[in-house]
C-alpha cells in the first residue's frame, strides 16, 4: 500500500516536473521572439510580454576587488515610452519579480507579484501628470494637494482602510529653502528637515530632527556640490570627508558612480542600459 501511495506521487511530481518544463520552454521562446538574448537575462526571458521596445539594465558594484553583478532587469514599454511590465532578478534569487502596470485615463494600476507575495495598488494622476491619490492593497489611501503649477505636493494626507487618518506630510518651498514636516495621525511630529538647494536643485545644507518618544534629536549636515557639463558628471563632497562623483549618460541616466569613504576606501557601481529589442 505505502509503495503503491508512493509511485503515485512520483508519477505525479514527474507530471508536475514536465509540464512545468515545456510551459517554461515555451515562454522562453516567446520571449526569445521579441527581445535578443544574452547570457545575462536568459533568466528573464519566460517573463516577457508583448511590447513596442524593451530595455535591458545591468547595475553592478565592486566587490573584493572585482565587479559583480547586482540586478539585472528588463523593461518592456508600449509605443509611448510607458513601461507595461518591470522585471527585476537580484543576484542572489533564483527567481525574478515582476511589475505589470496598466492605464487608464489617468489612473495607473500597479500589479507586483514575487515569489509569496501579491499585490495591487493604484496611482491617480491630475491633468499635468502629477499623482493625486495613491490606493494601496490593504485598503489604505494617501491623497496629495498641490500649489499652483509646481511638481512638488505641498500636502499629502494619509488613511488606513476604516478612513482614519494616520499621516500628515507637509512640504514648503520659498526660492532654494525647503521644509519638511511628518506628523502622525495624532498630530505628533515625527521628523521635520529645513534645506537648502543649490541651483541644480541639489541639497547645500539640510538640519533634520526627528522625534523619538517625545524627545528631539537634531542633526545638521553640510555638502558641496561640484560640476563637469563636458564630462557628464557631478561630485558631492559631505562635510565627513565622503565624496560621490556620478557619470551621467546623454538622457540624464546614472551610469557610474565612485564613492570614497572618509577613511579612503573605495567603491564603485556601474549601471549598464541596452536596447534589446529584436528589430
Amino acid at each position: 500500500m505505502g509503495k503503491t501511495i508512493l509511485g503515485r506521487l512520483a508519477r505525479l511530481a514527474l507530471i508536475a516536473f514536465v509540464l512545468y518544463g515545456a510551459t517554461f520552454g515555451a515562454l522562453f521562446l516567446r520571449g526569445m521572439y521579441y527581445v535578443q538574448p544574452t547570457a545575462d537575462n536568459w533568466r528573464l526571458l519566460p517573463y516577457i510580454v508583448p511590447a513596442a521596445s524593451y530595455e535591458q539594465c545591468i547595475h553592478s558594484i565592486q566587490w573584493q576587488g572585482s565587479m559583480q553583478r547586482l540586478t539585472v532587469s528588463i523593461s518592456c514599454k508600449d509605443a509611448q515610452g510607458r513601461e507595461i511590465r518591470g522585471i527585476v532578478l537580484h543576484k542572489d534569487s533564483l527567481l525574478p519579480y515582476y511589475t505589470d502596470i496598466s492605464y487608464d485615463g489617468n489612473t495607473q494600476t500597479v500589479r507586483n507579484r514575487e515569489w509569496r507575495f501579491y499585490s495591487v495598488d493604484r496611482v491617480t494622476t491630475d491633468e499635468l501628470g502629477r499623482d493625486i491619490r495613491y490606493d494601496y492593497d490593504d485598503g489604505g489611501y494617501a491623497v496629495m494637494e498641490y500649489g499652483g503649477d509646481s511638481g512638488e505636493y505641498s500636502l499629502s494626507l494619509s488613511y488606513d482602510a476604516q478612513g482614519t487618518l494616520t499621516g500628515r506630510h507637509i512640504r514648503t518651498r520659498d526660492g532654494n529653502t525647503g521644509y519638511i514636516l511628518h506628523e502622525d495621525g495624532a498630530g505628533n511630529p515625527q521628523y521635520e528637515v529645513l534645506y537648502t538647494l543649490d541651483g541644480r536643485g541639489n541639497i547645500l545644507s539640510a538640519q533634520s530632527t526627528s522625534w523619538r518618544e517625545g524627545a528631539p534629536e537634531t542633526d545638521t549636515e553640510q555638502y558641496i556640490w561640484e560640476y563637469d557639463d563636458a564630462e557628464g558628471t557631478e561630485t558631492c563632497i559631505s562635510e565627513g570627508g565622503q565624496t560621490d562623483r556620478i557619470w551621467y549618460d546623454e538622457q540624464g541616466r546614472p551610469i557610474r558612480q565612485e564613492t570614497t569613504l572618509g577613511d579612503g576606501i573605495r567603491h564603485l557601481s556601474t549601471i549598464v542600459y541596452t536596447d534589446i529589442t529584436r528589430r
